[in-house]
C-alpha cells in the first residue's frame, strides 16, 4: 500500500521511462457512455508496443471539466482491466465510416468540448410518460422547461436524475456525514478521562445529490421522499455506536472485515496521527424513505398492500421511472448501489427502493423498500425486507456461484432470472425501529 505523495513520486519518476526504445500507445474504440452537464463517462482499449511485444488494457474513465485542470479536464477517476489478448504488432481497428462535413454553425468549442453541449437534464434515461395523461385528469408538473412528474387526485409525484456530485459537494458533504458518525460526546466530568478518536469516512464514488423520488400531498402537504444525502445521513448516524477497531453492527451497519478489508479499516492522511478510516465501506444504509414531521409509521401485523390493485394490468402506467442514487465499485472488489423504481397508475403508485450490494467472493445483500399509496383510501403503506448471503452458502440454496451470474449488467442474465435469484436470498432480522410493514399516520 502507497500513500498519495507516494503514488505521485512513482508517476513522475515513471515520465519518459522508455527513452531510446521502440515504444507507442494507441487508443482504440472510445465509446461515450454517459454524460451529463460537466461530467461525462467514457470507455476505451489502451494498446502499448514495447520492442515489439503488445500489451492491452480496457479502461473505463470518467472525467469532469475543470478549466484549470491540463486542456480543461480533470481525471476524476480511471479504472483499467487488463486484457488477456495480446498482439505482435499492433494494428489499427476498422475505419468508422466518414462523417458528414462540419456544419458552418458548429463552434470550435463545441467540437473540443462535447459533453458540455447540451444543458444538464433533470430526466432520468429510464423516463417514461403516458400519453393518456388527460384521460385520468393527470396533469405534467414542469421545472426549468423539463417535465419531472405528474399532479394526479391532488398528490404531486416528482422524479429527478440529474448529475454526479462535484468537488464541492463531496467535500461538503464528506464533512458533515463525518461529524454525523462521530460518538456522543462525553459529559463535562468525564471529558477529561474520555479520549475520543475522531472518525474519518468516505463517500461512494458516484453519488447523486439531486436525484430524488418524491410524492407529497398537495402544496405543503404531507411529503415522501427517497434521496441520496438522506440515505447516506442514516448510514453515517449508525457508525456512532460502532466502536474504532470493531465489527459491532448497528441498524445493519457494520464494517466488514474480510481479507482485503485493510484498504478501507485501516488508513492514515498525511499529518493527521489520530484519524482513523474505520466505516461501513459498502454504503449499507438502513434507510427507509424520509417524511415530514406531521406523519409517522406505524407498525402492521403483515403488509396492508393492496397486490390485486398494484398488479391491474387494465389500467395504464401514467408514469415509470428508475432514478440512482449512489453507485461504487468497492475499489473493483464488488459493487453497491441504491436506486429507486417508482409506477404511477390512475389509481395507485408503487415505489421500490432497492440497495444491493455485492463483495465479491464474500457476500450478497439485498435490502428492499416499498411504498404503496391508494388514491381512493389516502393511505400510504410501507414494507421493509432485508436479505443476506454469505458466498459460501450459495451453493447450499441452490443459487448460482459464478461471479458473473451476479453481475445483472453484463452476466446475461434475464430480469425473471435476476429476481428469482434475489428472493431466494435468505431473509435477515431487521433493525428494532424499522418494522416489517408499516402504515402512514398522520399526527
Amino acid at each position: 500500500m502507497v500513500n498519495r505523495s507516494q503514488l505521485i513520486q512513482t508517476l513522475m519518476e515513471a515520465y519518459a521511462c522508455h527513452e531510446g526504445r521502440q515504444f507507442s500507445i494507441e487508443i482504440r474504440h472510445p465509446r461515450l457512455v454517459w454524460n451529463q452537464e460537466h461530467t461525462c463517462l467514457m470507455t476505451y482499449e489502451e494498446w502499448q508496443l514495447l520492442d515489439g511485444e503488445s500489451t492491452s488494457r480496457r479502461s473505463t474513465a470518467l472525467f469532469q471539466r475543470k478549466e484549470e485542470a491540463p486542456c480543461g479536464v480533470e481525471w476524476v477517476h480511471l479504472q483499467e482491466t487488463w486484457m488477456n489478448a495480446k498482439e505482435s504488432t499492433m494494428t489499427p481497428p476498422p475505419s468508422p465510416p466518414r462523417s458528414p462535413p462540419r456544419s458552418p454553425r458548429t463552434t470550435k468549442s463545441s467540437v473540443e468540448k462535447p459533453f458540455l453541449a447540451r444543458a444538464p437534464s433533470l430526466v432520468s434515461k429510464r423516463r417514461h410518460l403516458s400519453p393518456q395523461l388527460s384521460d385520468y385528469h393527470a396533469t405534467m408538473i414542469q421545472k426549468e422547461g423539463e417535465v419531472v412528474g405528474i399532479e394526479l387526485h391532488g398528490w404531486r409525484i416528482s422524479t429527478q436524475q440529474h448529475s454526479i456530485g462535484d468537488d464541492a459537494w463531496f467535500s461538503q458533504a464528506t464533512e458533515r456525514l463525518q461529524e454525523s458518525a462521530q460518538p456522543p460526546r462525553p459529559t463535562i466530568e468525564h471529558a477529561e478521562t474520555h479520549s475520543v478518536t475522531h472518525r474519518h469516512v468516505c463517500l461512494p464514488e458516484m453519488v447523486f445529490p439531486r436525484a430524488h423520488v418524491t410524492m407529497e400531498k398537495g402544496e405543503g402537504g404531507s411529503k415522501l421522499k427517497f434521496g441520496a444525502y438522506p440515505a447516506l445521513l442514516e448510514w453515517a448516524k449508525a457508525h456512532q455506536s460502532i466502536p474504532l477497531g470493531s465489527s459491532h453492527e448497528n441498524k445493519g451497519v457494520s464494517v466488514l472485515q474480510v481479507a482485503d478489508a485493510k484498504l478501507w479499516t485501516s488508513k492514515s492522511l498525511d499529518g493527521a496521527a489520530h484519524s482513523n478510516f474505520h466505516y461501513d465501506w459498502t454504503f449499507s444504509t438502513p434507510f427507509a424513505c424520509t417524511t415530514t414531521m406531521d406523519v409517522s409509521w406505524t407498525p402492521l401485523e403483515s403488509s396492508g398492500m393492496n397486490l390485486a390493485l398494484l398488479q391491474d394490468q387494465s389500467v395504464p402506467i401514467l408514469l415509470f421511472d428508475q432514478v440512482v442514487l449512489y453507485e461504487d465499485d468497492l475499489h473493483d472488489n464488488g459493487q453497491v448501489t441504491l436506486t429507486c423504481k417508482i409506477r404511477v397508475m390512475p389509481t395507485c403508485v408503487f415505489c421500490l427502493q432497492r440497495l444491493w450490494v455485492r463483495v465479491d467472493h464474500v457476500l450478497l445483500r439485498v435490502r428492499d423498500t416499498r411504498v404503496s399509496l391508494e388514491f381512493h383510501t389516502g393511505k400510504v403503506f410501507r414494507d421493509v425486507v432485508w436479505r443476506q448471503c454469505e458466498w459460501n452458502q450459495l451453493a447450499e440454496l441452490g443459487l448460482p456461484t459464478e461471479l458473473r451470474k451476479w453481475c445483472p449488467e453484463t452476466g446475461g442474465v434475464s430480469d425473471n432470472e435476476w429476481q428469482a435469484a434475489l428472493a431466494k436470498i435468505p431473509q435477515v432480522e431487521l433493525p428494532s425501529d424499522l418494522p416489517a410493514h408499516a402504515v402512514l399516520d398522520e399526527n
